[in-house]
């Protein structure tokens, strides 16, 4: 979804941030989505890597700072629609002007799953 919003959008100025630091095997979360936004068509001079974060806040944060090293201010957060509400409230915490954009398809994970994940981010977030 956030290569079809860049694309339809057609600003050269625009980046987009691919953003997660969790690592599979020797896979950097966001190196995978860089990968997949550039076969999408997204221009690989307007994709930064934050490869740091390992929770939303993080992401939020990291992502934050490296727009606002390149002088931006306003970020279209793209994520699933159960997960928007917590995802631009820490964007905006961040200092980010937010706009929502709802990635398409996928149903809401079960809140057990969604329990679990809060629970790990959490934990990570303190150790």
């Amino acid at each position: 979804m956030a290569a079809e919003t860049y694309l339809e959008r057609g600003d050269t100025a625009t980046v987009v941030v691919a953003s997660g630091g969790r690592r599979w095997g020797n896979v950097v979360e966001a190196d995978a989505m860089a990968r997949e936004l550039a076969r999408r068509g997204v221009p690989e001079r307007a994709i930064v890597r934050e490869r740091c974060s390992l929770s939303t806040r993080d992401n939020a944060r990291f992502s934050a700072e490296a727009l606002g090293r390149r002088g931006i201010g306003h970020a279209a957060v793209v994520t699933c629609a159960w997960h928007m509400a917590r995802a631009t409230a820490l964007f905006s915490r961040a200092g980010l002007e937010v706009e929502a954009v709802a990635a398409r398809g996928g149903r809401a994970a079960p809140l057990t799953s969604r329990i679990w994940r809060w629970g790990i981010e959490r934990l990570l977030t303190q150790v």
